[in-house]
């Protein structure tokens, strides 16, 4: 007993080979290279954005630094904290900010050696007793602040108050 397959039975042409299914599918150099162009891309893009970011967030931390170091001085000062003066020495040669007691360091931060400050006046700030006001004999110091491409001038008045932009 012999079979035979009517047409509609018969293999179809239009069923392929899996093995050459294989061959077919996955991504071209060209698709690849692309791709990878276009993470490099985003990638650089990332990093040049981040970049900016820390430089500005690096020079408003040292304008804030220097700020607050002056503010809590006059204040402790105005407090009379101790019975002491108060103040703050800006130390450019060793690129330290040093609190000021009585005359005495207290406390010493580093100062962000990428940043250039230019002192007028007395680099010694100290505030007097109980009011607060500058015991600058130069008369009003200014404080300023130059690095990253941006600039920020800190100023303090014969009656103690800081001012900056």
């Amino acid at each position: 007993m012999q079979f035979q397959l009517s047409h509609q039975y018969m293999a179809s042409p239009r069923i392929s080979n899996p093995v050459r299914n294989l061959i077919k599918d996955g991504f071209t150099l060209i698709e690849i290279l692309v791709v990878v162009g276009l993470i490099a891309i985003i990638i650089s893009l990332g990093l040049i954005l981040s970049m900016d970011f820390y430089r500005t967030y690096a020079f408003n931390y040292e304008k804030d630094l220097i700020v607050s170091l002056l503010q809590k001085a006059r204040s402790q000062s105005m407090a009379n904290i101790s019975q002491l003066t108060h103040g703050v020495r800006f130390d450019m040669v060793d690129y330290e900010y040093k609190v000021l007691k009585g005359g005495s360091v207290d406390q010493v931060f580093e100062a962000n050696k990428s940043i250039a400050i230019t002192i007028t006046g007395s680099s010694d700030v100290i505030f007097s007793q109980l009011d607060g006001a500058c015991e600058c004999p130069s008369g009003d110091i200014e404080i300023m602040m130059v690095g990253f491409g941006k600039e920020v001038k800190v100023k303090i008045n014969k009656e103690g108050r800081i001012d900056y932009d």
